[in-house]
């Protein structure tokens, strides 16, 4: 039977032949002293594997597949994620100064309306009820939309981070811990 080995990655290393499944231990020794083999390299042969572990006395195989601890994996998932994770302010410049003018616009919006409600009241007399009317709710939907806009667009770009951030943290996962 061929037993085929390879790092968790699932780069081949090599392949050796064994008669039997108790002749495995002694066949790996000596695949060994002749290969670059580490802990956690694995190795596969009609259907059944064996993980390589480090022990006190050398490398050893443990039987089914075996992946680094979950403290190792979650330091590693949260360094690749720190490596990766965009600053925002140099992200998408351009949507960001969008997002800007529009929440300027819609401050302006709200001054502008206010500016219009304050006339209307002064001239109240001479039919400044409905200017007072008109600038409110024209400013009301001024304002709301123009923010509106401008938390749309830093969702937007918090989703795209977001993803980018997620891919990058289950590819290397899928890089490290695929058999």
């Amino acid at each position: 039977m061929k037993v085929f080995v390879f790092k968790p990655t699932n780069e081949k290393i090599g392949n050796f032949k064994i008669e039997t499944f108790d002749d495995i231990d002694s066949a790996f020794r000596t695949f060994a002293q002749t290969r670059d083999v580490a802990p956690f390299d694995y190795l596969e042969c009609s259907g059944r594997s064996w993980t390589v572990m480090q022990r006190e006395n050398g490398l050893m195989l443990a039987e089914g597949r075996h992946r680094r601890t979950t403290q190792q994996t979650l330091s590693k998932s949260a360094e690749v994620v720190a490596e990766s994770s965009p600053k925002s302010t140099s992200r998408y410049p351009a949507l960001q100064t969008l997002s800007l003018i529009y929440r300027i616009f819609a401050y302006v919006t709200g001054a502008v309306a206010l500016i219009i409600a304050i006339f209307g009241i002064a001239t109240i007399k001479r039919g400044g009820g409905t200017l007072i009317i008109w600038g409110i709710l024209g400013g009301l939907v001024g304002v709301v939309t123009n923010l509106a806009i401008a938390e749309g667009i830093k969702v937007f770009i918090a989703i795209e981070e977001n993803t980018r951030n997620t891919s990058l943290s289950s590819s290397h996962h899928n890089e490290r811990d695929t058999p």
